[in-house]
Formats: structure tokens, C-alpha cells, sequence
């Protein structure tokens, strides 16, 4: 996030009401989600989108493991890229890919999690965060780890992977 966009979100403070309401479990993860959602639309969260507002989300909620409350996941470009992929969706958590020339013959890709989403999209994501846990004997926080992987300059073996087959979703249109 840019240190300007930090400075004005104090300007437009109704995303401090639905992080305190998220604190005091009164939010799902869904309606989090959603109404950190509205207040972007309405242009109140200046440079903070789904990648940023679900940290929030995944900080605050409670962690009173419950079927009514389940705990939100941090929703990035490489998390939701790593579902996508592994769960071979494009479409399923929606990205925003920009490619560009990184070289004179070597294309490279930056994705961002779409404005696109919504509480659909989120749960969905959460649920493949938790079935993948469940899959893999891990807690829910571990395995979001995982597909967080490393990256920098040296990327550990996933995120790599991650990188080399993201592709975004075409909707039937030609690549």
C-alpha cells in the first residue's frame, strides 16, 4: 500500500466501525468481506483491496472455531492464484493479470485479487483453504502458509510453480 492511500484511510473511517464489529464476532467472514467491499466501491478504502482487506479480515475475526464463525484466510494474488490452480479454476477466485515485457524476450505477469469478488468468491476460497487442511492433516493457518509460499527474487519451489502456470480466466475468449 502506498504511505499516501495509509494516510487518507483515516480520512474515511467506516472501516474502522467494521473491523471493531468483526472483533466482536458480529461479522461472518462472507459479510466481512462484502462490507469491506462497499465501502471500496463507494471509494472510502483508498489503495486497500480483497488482498489487503482480508488481512484485516484473517487478524480480527475471533478464532472460536465454530461452524456459525469460521475464521477468514488471507486472500492474495498468490493464494488465490494457488487455488485457482490447484483446484484447475481460473475463474474461481477472479484475478486481474497485467503482463508485461520483463526483458527483450522474457514476458512477465503481475496479478492482483479482482474488485470482482464478492462474498461468493471469499467463501469459496476459505472452503478450499480448509478442505486442502483437511487433505493435508494441517490447520487451516498452516496451509494458507503454504500456498503463500516464499517469493523475492529466489522463490521457494510452490510459488515458482505458481508463477510459471497461473494463467488468468478467458471466459471462452482467445489468449
Amino acid at each position: 500500500m502506498h504511505r499516501h492511500h495509509g494516510k487518507q484511510l483515516f480520512e474515511h473511517n467506516g472501516w474502522l466501525e467494521i473491523a471493531q464489529r468483526i472483533r466482536e464476532g458480529g461479522y461472518s467472514r462472507g459479510e466481512a468481506y462484502d462490507a469491506f467491499a462497499e465501502l471500496r466501491t463507494q471509494g472510502d478504502l483508498p489503495g486497500m483491496g480483497p488482498a489487503y482487506f482480508t488481512k484485516l479480515i484473517f487478524f480480527l475475526m475471533p478464532r472460536v472455531r465454530s461452524s456459525s464463525r469460521p475464521p477468514g484466510y488471507i486472500m492474495d494474488q498468490w493464494t488465490a492464484c494457488s487455488v485457482n490452480l490447484l483446484f484447475d479454476d481460473p475463474s474461481a477466485i477472479r484475478t486481474d493479470a497485467m503482463y508485461s515485457w520483463a526483458g527483450p524476450a522474457k514476458m512477465g505477469s503481475q496479478y492482483v485479487v479482482s474488485d470482482h469478488n464478492g462474498a461468493e468468491q471469499y467463501e469459496r476460497f476459505c472452503q478450499a483453504v480448509e478442505a486442502l487442511a483437511a487433505d493435508l492433516q494441517l490447520p487451516p493457518e498452516a496451509t494458507e502458509l503454504l500456498l503463500l509460499s516464499e517469493g523475492g527474487r529466489n522463490p521457494l519451489p510452490w510459488r515458482g510453480y505458481v508463477k510459471q502456470h497461473r494463467r488468468p480466466a478467458l471466459n471462452g475468449l482467445a489468449a
